[in-house]
């Protein structure tokens, strides 16, 4: 089994909004990726955080989404015409709406 747990923080005062968020997100993924997600929030430490953590049954599983996703970064980043960016950025300002093109078409949507 896979686990993969992400991080979030939580801005002062919004944590109700950050948990219906979270839990938004759960089903989104859910429904488009039949991947059900656990929403979780911390019991010490820093309350300022949500998390979300997913299971995938096997390396295979996890590793063929990530190849998709992968290969499809590269044809974008290789044949879009993408926004012009300088210095370290995200995977969002270098491909964007290309990227996102590619992903649906690929069947990760």
């Amino acid at each position: 089994m896979i686990a993969i747990t992400r991080i979030a923080s939580i801005a002062p005062g919004k944590t109700g909004e950050a948990v219906v968020f979270g839990h938004q997100v759960a089903k989104y993924f859910k429904d488009k990726y039949a991947t059900p997600l656990e929403v979780m929030l911390p019991i010490g430490g820093n309350p300022a955080r949500i998390a979300w953590y997913a299971r995938y049954d096997s390396l295979a599983q996890w590793e063929a989404l990530t190849a998709k996703m992968l290969a499809e970064s590269a044809l974008c980043l290789a044949f879009d015409d993408n926004p012009e960016t300088a210095g370290s950025v995200t995977t969002a300002q270098a491909m964007g709406d290309h990227l996102m093109a590619r992903l649906v078409a690929a069947g990760i949507s």
